[in-house]
């Protein structure tokens, strides 16, 4: 069973290879990994291919998934890539210990609702902090937490804020609040905490009929937030919203109510997130370098751009394969160098990881058998694929062995040698990549494959 794109790696980066299989007919292999010694002495190599490349349009990804952990804020601006926003919905439930005992409380006064959510401290993309105008609406419909939700997700709100300030984001540093119970201030871990409006609150602190909890999600449908630089700059953060981090007994990624009893008792109720959130990207390539590049294979075989949460991919077509089909094929690598592009800078780092796909019938991306069989072995497709990013001279590349997939074309006359480039983790990386085309007058794509002489 072939693995899609997108949630395919999770388990990747805790497993580790075992084992080294080699073959040199045209059955596939767990890794085409290490040529053995006695191998290289009877092996020719074949580099002189016709390759054509160019960058096409993204496609939309699937926000959510039974591995997915990094949900995004902020925006992203240069003038290469253009711009990328990323917003978010979520909805909140009660927490499987209580039901808000406050609706039927005659003594309970509200004090505050509070929306806090943990930092993905790793998740930062461009500055590493910024002024940004944080904005919270309400969801004005209802969405069911089974459906697939993907990138371009749409939902109706009611346009007046529930929350809207500017604010410092600096997702590694540490705040101090003022701690509900005692009243005192105390410091507490890097969060993203924001006091929502005192009418939305009490519109659900006095509703009496808000001790259902199908009833209380039917009233308050769910929120949308944004957040955008107030100076411009590029920036995107992160929230750890994976499932394991929305758990009741976890002490963050709630709506908690806060009240006091009979003017003395100071209480919370917890309200948690439902595991359906949904991030919405919106890439804007008007104006960008990128722009120019979108299905222009002429200019794209001397240039070509990837970008993750959806955006564009770097196309590769392998235009003479069939004087290599009858070969006896040990090891077939895609070399790839990186573009030095200017205007970009420094806080934008290379993808250390990317990964291959091809088409199926449906026009689904799919890893290829390079990837899909060691993962389906149980182990780690890092050692016997590579695509990890290493220094070539005074630039960079990325090497990947596509053995498998050469041979499954040889083997299938209607499936597509035609590969795509992503960067792994798409739908949670904003990262993205510059190469060199496949015609590149210095810096060419090249396919090397190894043969075993008659």
């Amino acid at each position: 069973m072939r693995l899609s794109v997108i949630p395919f790696i999770k388990v990747c980066t805790i497993l580790i290879l075992s084992s080294i299989v080699i073959s040199g007919c045209q059955d596939p292999i767990l890794v085409g990994g290490d040529l053995l010694e006695d191998e290289k002495i009877n092996l020719e190599v074949i580099r002189d291919f016709s390759i054509s490349s160019q960058t096409i349009p993204g496609t939309k990804v699937l926000t959510r998934t039974s591995g997915s952990k990094t949900y995004r804020l902020g925006e992203a601006n240069d003038n290469v890539y253009g711009k990328t926003f990323a917003d978010i919905y979520m909805k909140f439930g009660f927490n499987t210990a209580s039901i808000p005992s406050f609706a039927l409380d005659s003594n309970a006064r509200f004090d505050s609702l509070v929306l806090v959510l943990r930092y993905d401290t790793l998740a930062t993309y461009g500055k590493s902090s910024d002024i940004q105008s944080v904005k919270v609406y309400q969801l004005d419909e209802v969405y069911s937490s089974k459906d697939s939700f993907y990138s371009d997700t749409k939902l109706n709100y009611i346009p007046v804020p529930i929350y809207d300030k500017t604010m410092n984001i600096s997702p590694k540093d540490s705040i101090s609040i003022i701690e509900h119970a005692t009243g005192k201030s105390v410091k507490q871990a890097s969060q993203f905490r924001l006091k929502l409006d005192d009418a939305f609150g009490k519109s659900i602190f006095t509703n009496k009929d808000l001790v259902v909890d199908s009833i209380f999600r039917n009233f308050v449908k769910g929120i949308y937030i944004t957040s955008r630089s107030v100076t411009g700059n590029p920036f995107l953060y992160g929230f750890d919203l994976s499932s394991a981090s929305l758990g009741p007994t976890i002490p963050y990624n709630k709506l908690i109510m806060y009240y006091t009893i009979s003017d003395t008792i100071k209480k919370s109720y917890d309200f948690q997130i439902d595991n359906a959130v949904i991030n919405r990207y919106d890439l804007d390539y008007a104006g960008s370098t990128v722009s120019n590049f979108i299905n222009q294979p002429l200019i794209g075989d001397s240039l070509a751009f990837t970008q993750g949460l959806g955006g564009v991919k770097t196309e590769i077509k392998f235009n003479d394969l069939d004087k290599i089909k009858n070969l006896l094929i040990n090891k077939a690598e895609l070399e790839i160098n990186i573009a030095d592009i200017p205007n970009v800078g420094d806080m934008f780092k290379n993808p250390p990881q990317i990964v291959l796909s091809t088409k199926n019938n449906k026009g689904v991306y799919e890893v290829i058998d390079d990837i899909a069989i060691p993962l389906s072995a149980g182990v780690s497709f890092v050692p016997p694929f590579g695509g990890v990013l290493v220094k070539n001279g005074a630039g960079y590349k990325y090497t990947m062995n596509i053995t498998n997939h050469l041979k499954k074309v040889f083997r299938n006359p209607d499936f597509s040698s035609t590969l795509y480039v992503s960067v792994l983790f798409e739908a949670e990386n904003p990262g993205r990549v510059a190469f060199y085309g496949a015609k590149h007058s210095q810096n060419p794509i090249r396919l090397n494959v190894y043969y075993t002489k008659n």
